[in-house]
């Protein structure tokens, strides 16, 4: 399914993570059934399906719309962009210390907590990638 307003292919995520990332006085609004989530950066849409939410209504912000720092990869331990960079330049590319360092990846509430309702562990690999491209 597709974004209402860019047209982006929607990533297919559970009704439970969009409700548990609305906003308390949002969270009326929402309806059961299927949710996407829209990863284009620019578009406004966090995810659409029964209802159409806006990224202002989310409580948390969503990485694949702010390349920020300060923005978690890994919602379960909270753990931002920059840490994952700050580790990367201490212990270099090796994606286990990296996680060990930062405690990424072990929270076990991705389905919640994660915008996308899933793992980080393959957002957090595909960041270091970018590092070493970069480094």
């Amino acid at each position: 399914m597709n974004c209402p307003k860019c047209g982006t292919e929607g990533i297919k995520v559970f009704a439970e993570t969009v409700f548990n990332l609305l906003k308390d006085e949002e969270k009326e609004r929402f309806q059961d059934g299927l949710y996407f989530a829209c990863t284009n950066p620019s578009c406004p849409v966090a995810y659409f399906g029964e209802k159409t939410f806006e990224v202002d209504l989310i409580k948390t912000t969503l990485w694949y719309k702010d390349e920020g720092d300060d923005v978690y990869l890994c919602y379960c331990n909270k753990v931002s962009r920059g840490e994952i960079k700050k580790a990367f330049r201490q212990v270099g590319p090796d994606l286990k210390a990296i996680l060990a360092l930062t405690g990424a990846c072990g929270g076990g509430k991705c389905r919640t907590e994660n915008p996308l309702g899933r793992c980080c562990h393959s957002v957090i690999e595909q960041y270091v990638e970018e590092l070493k491209t970069f480094s």
